[in-house]
């Protein structure tokens, strides 16, 4: 039996698929709320996805739970997660779909020498459904909170990092935060600076792989609340379409 996870942005889904019979065994979702203002703002609490998500688990029969072997993940992008050094997220989640950095946007853009030299040496311009402009707000905005700031995280990344410990993401994600030179499938150091408006960036970005890649076993602070689930294995983050 696999669970597959979907973190949504009205929903987190989960169903359960039988590999050798080769059906969909149950399927449950968990509506999510939204914080929604004038300047654009489009925010979720990441504790909501923690909600919902066990409340699709409580909801499948025990049996097929038991039977669970490996977990898959996929969600919105482009979302931006901080995340302290103890695994605290310091702030309400911007989405992707969150459009209250236009500013922050002109900014980067600017600095960086206008949209052109953006896509020329990243592969896309500077938008304000990428994360790139989201750090910088949080900095401006809310600076006490992104003095706490360790680990930079997109809304399934957050959930692969509650499930298994590990602060990774896919490459393929990656490329849609702004901050990914595509070509290389390397960080842009110029861009991580102008976006978080300091030259010590390195510790903020931690790792992507690839999607063919596994990553971690599930890890101990959820498996309290999941026990059916606590021997699963847990491959790479999937990217949804």
């Amino acid at each position: 039996m696999f669970l597959g996870i979907d973190v949504g942005t009205q929903s987190v889904k989960a169903l359960l698929y039988d590999a050798q019979r080769r059906q969909v065994v149950d399927v449950q979702s968990a509506a999510v709320d939204l914080i929604s203002k004038a300047d654009g703002t489009r925010e979720q609490l990441a504790d909501w996805w923690l909600a919902a998500l066990g409340a699709c688990l409580a909801a499948f029969n025990r049996s097929d739970r038991s039977r669970v072997v490996a977990i898959g993940v996929s969600g919105q992008q482009h979302g931006f997660v901080p995340v302290a050094a103890d695994g605290r997220v310091l702030a309400p989640v911007k989405l992707w779909c969150d459009t209250s950095t236009l500013a922050e946007c002109r900014e980067i853009t600017e600095a960086f020498g206008g949209e052109a030299r953006c896509i020329a040496e990243v592969g896309n311009p500077i938008l304000p459904g990428y994360t790139a402009s989201k750090i910088r707000w949080l900095k401006k905005h809310r600076p006490g909170d992104y003095a706490q700031l360790a680990t930079i995280l997109l809304p399934h990344d957050y959930l692969n990092f509650y499930l298994t410990g590990e602060r990774v993401m896919e490459c393929g994600d990656a490329s849609g935060t702004g901050l990914l030179d595509i070509r290389c499938r390397a960080w842009h150091q110029a861009c991580w600076r102008l976006s978080m408006r300091s030259a010590i960036w390195g510790s903020y970005c931690r790792r992507w792989r690839s999607l063919a890649r596994r990553s971690a076993n599930c890890a101990p602070m959820w498996q309290p609340n999941w026990a059916c689930l606590q021997a699963s294995p847990w491959p790479a983050a999937a990217v949804t379409i």
